[in-house]
């Protein structure tokens, strides 16, 4: 899985936006899903009638089944790049992870009191809990895989 997941990447970045003129396939990034729940997803990544607006838009990201409350956990390894608030993703925090991949988790209902900018994460670590602080229609968990500013669709990424 992780090789077809590095062939992906390499497919990606070549017939994308992204602008790389020199990418190893083993720069990819291994993921793990960030809920311990079973995992369910409610929207893919990809063009879609966004619930709230009613109109087509690209969602750029995965949206988890969760309830409110359910902890959420880092993806990967890396360091807290950003915590703030936005209409649309409501409370949101973002990982930078090596070779300029990015994991962005929104909508939470909170964001763990030990998670500052600049303090590294562990694979597997909470980092906040499930909410629905932004523009939706429910307790969700919004989870998004950028590579250079580029959202791209986290499912080629993970692990299970």
């Amino acid at each position: 899985m992780v090789l077809y997941s590095y062939l992906l990447v390499f497919l990606i970045i070549f017939s994308s936006d992204v602008d790389k003129t020199e990418y190893s396939v083993s720069n990819a990034i291994s993921l793990t899903h960030p809920i311990q729940s079973e995992v369910q997803i409610l929207s893919g990544f990809g063009k879609r009638v966004h619930p709230v607006l009613q109109t087509e838009r690209k969602h750029t990201g995965i949206d988890y089944r969760v309830e409110f409350g359910d902890p959420v956990f880092s993806a990967a390894a890396g360091e807290v790049l950003k915590i703030s608030y936005d209409n649309s993703y409501g409370h949101y925090l973002e990982i930078a992870h090596d070779n300029g991949f990015v994991t962005r988790y929104a909508q939470l209902s909170e964001i763990s009191d030990d998670m500052k900018v600049g303090i590294s994460v562990d694979e597997s670590q909470q980092v906040a809990l499930a909410g629905n602080s932004g523009q939706t229609t429910g307790t969700i968990l919004h989870f998004e895989l950028l590579l250079d500013g580029q959202a791209i669709d986290p499912i080629l990424f993970f692990e299970n």
